[in-house]
């Protein structure tokens, strides 16, 4: 009897045992679940991926691949987690194409596969149907394959049937080599950027602008889509800057000194060692060697120092210390006469006139200015000797300016002449 009980028990142990083991899930047992590698797909058409591997000027790379196929299998599972072969895949515009739908999750770009990642199934299947029309139509599509091509999609490497991770190292090398210097996704970003803004300043008849805009890009094979563009753009840009000298040099023979040198000197910093700015430079250094080169070379200083003045008012008013910064303005306006800075102080002072504390600063300073006028006068009828119109001067000092500085002083000075 006791016997029979310890069987039933170990029966009863055995039973719960089993029973706690859990069944293989889904994703063990379905290869198509497994984790996807770490890789960027193209997730756009198949039309655009052609576009951007031109503009990058890097290599398409396109993985034609099936479930449950045995070498496929291999290269999902070790090809494409080799860290070699996925440092690889950033250089260029990598496609994926299958047929098959797999379960799909959302990220913040949107719905991509569980099977591949990056991109949606419908994504993939298209990249499918695609590459059979550009590359297989009228032959058959193995798999797994995988066609390593330039950006027009000539083909460099097709490897049918292979799961070697050396032989797909190899074929990335090569393909590589044969397309040359290319751009990641963000040096694209830059260039796209220095592109739009040397065609905005050019339309604008900008041209050092224009140039300074597509500085310090990363250079690319003269073949490329965006080294030809960028090529046009600081041909026209270069022209352009010619006939900003050609223009500078018409104004210097016309009068327009202080324009012209100006003019040259901005060319001159923008274009840098550019044969147009070497060219600006030798025509700057010839004409400031003249009389009105010299002088408006001076003037051109002068201004460079009102420009300080006039940035210094700018903070005082962020600042809002509108006091200093009128009275920087009145001196900028006082000082400049005709030069561009003082001029672009004149209209701000205008501008202020309005606001009540402002407006009574203007009025008060120049009220002391047209004083220093009568007072100049004054001094000089001193020296001439002309008592009356010295009388006379003070005389309206006092009527029209009773409350100035230089009415006092004035006072103190010709006391006795009173």
């Amino acid at each position: 009897m006791r016997g029979l009980f310890l069987c039933a028990l170990w029966l009863l142990v055995l039973i719960t045992f089993v029973s706690s083991t859990p069944e293989p899930s889904r994703a063990e047992a379905d290869p198509t679940s497994t984790a996807e590698p770490k890789l960027a797909w193209f997730r756009g058409s198949f039309k655009k991926a052609i576009e951007e591997a031109s503009l990058r000027n890097v290599p398409i790379v396109i993985l034609v691949m099936q479930d449950n196929e045995a070498s496929c299998e291999r290269i999902y599972n070790d090809v494409l987690k080799d860290s070699k072969i996925v440092k690889h895949f950033k250089k260029v515009v990598a496609i994926i194409c299958a047929t098959e739908d797999h379960p799909e999750k959302r990220n913040k770009k949107g719905t991509y596969c569980t099977r591949y990642g990056s991109v949606p199934c419908r994504t993939h299947q298209a990249h499918h149907r695609d590459a059979y029309r550009k590359l297989f139509s009228g032959s058959t599509m193995k798999v797994p394959n995988a066609v390593f091509c330039k950006p027009d999609l000539e083909i460099v490497v097709k490897l049918e049937d292979e799961t070697s991770s050396g032989l797909f190292d190899t074929a990335f090398k090569k393909v590589l080599r044969a397309v040359g210097r290319g751009l990641s996704r963000s040096e694209l970003k830059s260039y796209r950027l220095a592109i739009t803004r040397s065609r905005n300043f050019l339309s604008k008849d900008q041209y050092a602008a224009s140039l300074a805009a597509l500085q310090g890009l990363s250079k690319l094979p003269k073949k490329s889509v965006l080294a030809k563009r960028v090529a046009t753009l600081r041909a026209r840009s270069e022209e352009g800057s010619r006939n900003t000298i050609a223009t500078a040099v018409k104004e210097f023979t016309e009068g327009h000194h202080f324009a012209s040198l100006s003019r040259l000197e901005k060319l001159v910093n923008q274009l840098g060692d550019s044969d147009a700015g070497a060219l600006a430079k030798s025509t700057l250094k010839k004409m400031a060697k003249t009389a009105e080169g010299r002088k408006a070379m001076r003037d051109l200083k002068k201004d460079r120092g009102l420009q300080k003045l006039f940035e210094r008012a700018e903070k005082a008013f962020v600042r809002k210390r509108l006091a200093e910064a009128v009275r920087t303005l009145l001196q900028i306006r006082d000082r400049g006469g005709d030069l561009p800075t003082a001029k672009r102080a004149a209209v701000r002072l205008e501008a202020l006139r309005k606001h009540e504390k402002a407006g009574a600063i203007i009025a008060a300073h120049e009220k002391e200015t047209q004083a220093a006028e009568l007072y100049a006068e004054a001094r000089k009828a001193k020296k001439a000797g002309d008592d009356s119109r010295v009388a006379e001067l003070l005389k309206r000092l006092k009527a029209e300016f009773p409350k100035t500085k230089v009415r006092r002083r004035a006072q103190r000075e010709f006391q006795k002449t009173k």
